[in-house]
């Protein structure tokens, strides 16, 4: 039977989300309820607004117990090419999850529910695990793991198409040390998302590489969304130079993991990733009906 969520039935699927899914990498196990339950609910972009104008969840019941999930709904703004546009949304299937024992037919009803409010809503292209629309309380991480991919068949079967395809990544941050004359240095941001990797060594403090993290400080993690080396410095070698660096400086505030993700097609970055000490982790997708 498929209904609504209710309040009081919030935190049993909490625990099945998190029992059920423990084989995704990134669903980190030391979750707490409450921070799951603000990123799941009412989570926030990384400017204190909200992500989604409205979201919508329904699970499967059998036996009293929670057997599955969907949760869609409209994001608060969409990408264009001059940034945010708060005027707009995209449909998006944030999170679809079923047990083995839930039948085809609860699981068509339940998807049947998001095109019906997809369609009342004006939505002609939704998507389906949305990269960018993820749970912060996971790093944000919106696509789907291969752990799972059990729910692409679902998505297929509803018409929905791979969009993209990305590698995540985990380094143990451990025993991490710069070369002794290394003049490569960080400089922070105020809030410490930002990184500007600076080179002492030569004529000025060049900045020669910039990155952005995000921190999950409770469990001691840290996502790199993004490292990139400027133009002019490419090719020279900074590229492990920074990220050394930046390991160390990581394990020395305290942090004990590094993640990232790449895109499956970028066989450049995932080289340098795993050149330098990077797990792959599996790959991830994200879907859409064109």
């Amino acid at each position: 039977m498929i209904i609504k969520l209710t309040e009081e039935r919030a935190e049993d699927l909490f625990h099945f989300y998190m029992r059920e899914r423990s084989s995704v990498p990134y669903y980190y196990p030391e979750t707490t309820y409450s921070e799951w339950y603000d990123s799941f609910f009412y989570d926030r972009d990384f400017d204190g607004r909200p992500l989604f104008k409205e979201l919508n969840t329904y699970v499967a019941m059998s036996g009293g117990k929670i057997r599955g999930f969907i949760q869609f709904g409209l994001s608060n703004f969409v990408f264009s090419d001059s940034g945010r546009d708060y005027t707009d949304s995209y449909g998006i299937i944030r999170n679809l999850y079923f047990s083995a024992e839930v039948s085809d037919e609860e699981i068509g009803d339940s998807l049947a529910i998001a095109k019906v409010f997809f369609k009342e809503n004006g939505v002609e292209q939704p998507y389906a695990f949305f990269h960018y629309f993820g749970m912060t309380c996971f790093s944000r991480q919106g696509k789907l793991h291969q752990s799972e991919f059990q729910s692409e068949e679902i998505l297929r079967e509803a018409g929905y198409e791979l969009e993209h395809e990305n590698v995540y990544y985990t380094k143990v941050l451990a025993d991490v040390s710069v070369l002794k004359n290394e003049t490569v240095k960080l400089k922070y941001s105020d809030d410490m998302t930002q990184v500007a990797f600076l080179d002492s060594g030569r004529d000025g403090d060049y900045v020669v590489a910039q990155a952005e993290l995000t921190y999950l400080e409770r469990i001691n993690l840290v996502y790199l969304r993004w490292i990139g080396v400027m133009p002019e410095f490419r090719h020279q070698g900074y590229g492990s130079r920074c990220m050394r660096a930046l390991c160390s400086s990581l394990l020395d505030r305290g942090f004990r993991l590094l993640e990232t993700d790449t895109a499956d097609s970028n066989v450049t970055a995932q080289h340098f990733y795993e050149k330098n000490g990077f797990r792959n982790r599996g790959i991830m997708r994200s879907y859409l009906i064109r």
